[in-house]
């Protein structure tokens, strides 16, 4: 017969049953932890880097691919181009780019925007048409022979250059 004096919380845990409580103490905790600060083993699904500190990166879908400049020492950066970047090309004097409109991997306008991204001042002109684009190309003196040499296709996919 069970002592009835006794609390049940202060009766000693069988060894499965101290196995299972640590199991969950381990799956809350993962899951906590998961949700504060992101999974810890997940990886961009797109990274090209570019040119003096510039990359194009997609944290969850290839939607979510934008021009960074990268900032001092970290693996932070500024986001100079917002998604959905999906052509671009450089040289070392320039970056062009062209991206349709995202909000949180959804494509929002059919619209292409144009960029152009002067390398050695950081000036970022655009989103430009593209007779604008075509014009301030030709007014900064772009190459050209700079042309949109990469292509982000939409989707999932793996880490890496494309």
């Amino acid at each position: 017969m069970p002592d009835l004096a006794t609390p049940p919380y202060s009766q000693p845990l069988t060894p499965s049953a101290r196995l299972h409580r640590k199991r969950w103490t381990s799956a809350v905790l993962v899951v906590l932890l998961s949700l504060i600060g992101g999974c810890p083993f997940q990886y961009p699904v797109y990274w090209d880097d570019l040119v003096a500190g510039y990359s194009v990166c997609a944290a969850d879908v290839k939607e979510d691919a934008a021009i960074f400049r990268k900032v001092d020492r970290g693996r932070g950066g500024i986001q100079v181009v917002p998604p959905m970047v999906f052509a671009y090309g450089w040289n070392d004097d320039f970056i062009i780019a062209k991206r349709l409109p995202a909000d949180y991997g959804k494509i929002t306008s059919s619209t292409t925007h144009w960029y152009i991204i002067q390398v050695h001042d950081g000036k970022v002109h655009g989103p430009l048409n593209e007779d604008e684009f075509q014009r301030l190309r030709t007014e900064v003196d772009v190459s050209t022979e700079l042309s949109f040499t990469k292509e982000i296709t939409r989707g999932r996919g793996k880490g890496g250059s494309p």
